[in-house]
């Protein structure tokens, strides 16, 4: 990109601004032509590549990365992120006071100052920190999760298949049926299933 220090300058307050004939009136062109000139700049490919790529640059700083947000989360855990607690605090002034009789006496005015302070993370935003965490450290396991699901209502369904034709069908003794399926689902003994 060759660009001349009026052109850059130009695409730097176009950024800024959005107004094309305002950031080439403070780019160095005359009022007259500013508006012609802002809008023939804006088509020219080496000035609309160096605003995209400007953009594009200032986008991705303003946005917090993965890794970013992973070692913040992480400091909170640990209780290294200090919070900022303000608070108004009633401060006292002695004031040295002389009485008629020419003794003197403290006496006390009291001003109201913003105090602030660096406090430990807060229990509930540890908690809720190591819990987002949990979630994103977990979410590479959810397929797998998601798996061992769709077998056991496979088996589920197989179970309900078999039992359902046994009792459409001849009186038969479905014990050992009624003990896979309270293994199934936690084995409460009534037969039925615990889910």
């Amino acid at each position: 990109m060759n660009l001349t220090e009026k052109q850059k300058r130009f695409a730097d307050k176009f950024i800024e601004t959005g107004n094309a004939t305002q950031s080439a009136i403070d780019a160095g062109y005359s009022k007259r032509t500013a508006r012609s000139i802002g809008a023939e700049n804006l088509t020219k490919p080496d000035i609309k590549k160096y605003i995209d790529d400007r953009l594009k640059l200032l986008d991705e700083q303003s946005i917090a990365k993965q890794k970013e947000i992973l070692q913040i989360l992480t400091r909170l855990v640990r209780r290294e992120e200090p919070e900022i607690v303000t608070s108004l605090v009633r401060k006292p002034t002695k004031i040295k006071m002389t009485a008629k009789d020419g003794t003197t006496y403290d006496k006390f005015a009291y001003e109201d100052v913003i105090d602030s302070a660096e406090v430990k993370t807060k229990n509930s935003d540890v908690t809720k920190a190591a819990e987002l965490l949990l979630r994103i450290f977990n979410a590479g396991n959810t397929s797998e999760l998601t798996n061992q699901r769709i077998e056991q209502m496979k088996a589920n369904t197989e179970l309900t298949k078999a039992r359902t034709g046994l009792i459409k069908g001849v009186k038969a003794d479905t014990s050992l049926l009624d003990a896979l399926v309270d293994a199934l689902h936690g084995g409460d003994g009534s037969g039925k299933g615990g889910g």
